[in-house]
């Protein structure tokens, strides 16, 4: 019987552990010892350094096309802000440059915010050094989410991995996003799809799941995707090219630091057209030491000043409806991280803020459960069970779903997902937000169709045993 059930082991896993006091029982549901947060390259933005946080407020919120929350997105950086200043408190030691921080600059960032630690295995470093710093006794179980357990009040009273029933008062989602429908995807895993599924038969509203960001940047040999390519390489002099040399991102303002979703289209706008697309990394001094894991990669298939790229599934700005704290529709179930929605990415993830938003919600939970009375939990009135299945076409699914749609295969795409499995469920229920939604906003692009629409929002709910699409006004509260 446990205080907490933790299910993911990431960086909002982490940071949640890290606050929590000495007496919490807590157990911690992994499939295995990895997570998209340990593949992260990239870094923590932060504006801890800066004046005021409102230029990355600012800069958060435009890169989410002007859709996300501010109050949401200001109290995000400022906690997240709060964390970092922790991590250097407990000793963390971020790459330096002359003696100080160095910071480094990404896509759609106004200044350098971006904390590195072992240049590109920033991820993999955070999460191992906070691990050290995890407070309470913590019990790590094995095996996959199966099953949400609700008492007679509705509220949730524990889990089930693999048919083992695990009781506890209060149960966290962090399972990450469902990128991994797609192929080719930087975390090819499915696991978070089930933990979305799970909560919404559980009363949890979904939202907004067209809202997927891919990649600019995928090192691809033979359209087979090999790992993902850090934003950092262009932040310190990577050009995109194509096979003549000519750089393919010169006619827009931030040139090869644009956001996301604008990089993404027009390389896979020129692939389309039969142009190979490369990153120019000739001009960048040391470039081995500044990025050894890509560089290891690169070395495998014999390159050295061009890497052919090609865009993928990243990120899942859609999830779990969520506020600011990680609280659901459903009592005493929690999500955070990237399997939760809060309106802070908006249509388009900035640069680096998913591990920020992971610390920043970590710790903002954990503030949240010291404040409750700890009893124990209910008995098991009823239960949601879901199944695996691995039967998925996940190369379909990018091609109608991935960067560039349009109504009409959206449509035939629609009426070919008829089985009853979960990713199938999944895939149709992504299809039809991104139907619902008709014009372009962010990573979510139309063909043709370039007036955005943000006055609304995708909510997927399950009511009385069938699953309903709405596209309503974003002023509908969805929490």
């Amino acid at each position: 019987m446990y205080d907490v059930i933790v299910v993911g082991g990431g960086i909002s896993a982490l940071s949640l552990l890290s606050y929590l006091p000495k007496h919490f029982k807590v157990a911690v549901v992994m499939e295995n010892n990895t997570s998209s947060s340990v593949m992260a390259q990239g870094g923590i933005a932060s504006s801890l350094f800066e004046e005021s946080i409102e230029n990355h407020v600012q800069d958060t919120y435009i890169a989410g096309c002007n859709y996300g929350d501010i109050d949401v997105i200001r109290k995000m950086i400022g906690t997240g802000n709060h964390v970092v200043r922790d991590l250097i408190n407990r000793g963390i030691e971020f790459d330096q440059k002359a003696g100080r921080i160095d910071l480094g600059m990404e896509g759609a960032h106004a200044i350098p915010r971006i904390f590195h630690m072992n240049h590109d295995q920033t991820g993999k470093s955070v999460c191992a050094f906070m691990h050290a710093h995890i407070q309470p006794q913590v019990e790590v179980i094995y095996g996959r989410l199966t099953a949400l357990h609700k008492d007679v009040y509705g509220k949730i009273c524990g889990i089930s991995v693999d048919d083992r029933i695990f009781p506890g008062q209060f149960v966290v989602l962090a399972t990450g996003g469902y990128s991994g429908m797609f192929q080719p995807a930087s975390n090819p895993s499915s696991a978070g799809v089930y933990a979305q599924m799970l909560a919404l038969l559980s009363g949890c509203t979904l939202r907004d799941l067209e809202m997927i960001q891919f990649h600019p940047t995928m090192l691809t040999i033979d359209n087979k995707a090999i790992c993902l390519v850090s934003e950092a390489v262009r932040g310190a002099g990577g050009v995109l090219v194509n096979e003549y040399g000519e750089p393919i991102m010169a006619k827009y303002l931030q040139r090869d630091l644009s956001p996301r979703h604008i990089t993404s289209y027009e390389i896979f706008r020129r692939i389309q057209i039969g142009e190979r697309i490369y990153l120019d990394i000739s001009n960048i001094h040391n470039f081995a030491q500044q990025f050894p894991f890509i560089n290891t990669q690169c070395e495998q298939f014999g390159l050295s000043e061009r890497i052919p790229v090609a865009p993928g599934a990243h990120y899942t700005m859609g999830g779990i409806a969520a506020d600011v704290n990680g609280a659901t529709a459903v009592e005493n179930l929690f999500v955070i991280g990237e399997a939760a929605c809060t309106g802070f990415h908006g249509a388009n993830r900035l640069a680096s803020n998913s591990l920020l938003e992971g610390l920043a919600m970590g710790k903002l939970l954990a503030q949240t459960l010291i404040n409750e009375t700890l009893n124990p939990p209910g008995r098991i009135f009823s239960s949601v069970n879901i199944q695996y299945n691995r039967d998925f076409d996940h190369v379909s699914f990018m091609k109608y779903v991935g960067i560039v749609r349009d109504t009409e295969n959206l449509n035939k795409y629609l009426n070919t997902l008829n089985s009853n499995d979960n990713l199938t469920v999944f895939a149709r229920l992504v299809t039809e937000c991104a139907i619902n939604r008709t014009s372009t906003l962010g990573a979510h692009v139309i063909k043709e169709k370039d007036v955005a629409d943000r006055d609304k929002t995708n909510i997927v709910k399950h009511i009385n045993g069938g699953t309903i699409v709405e596209f309503n006004s974003l002023r509908t509260k969805v929490t």
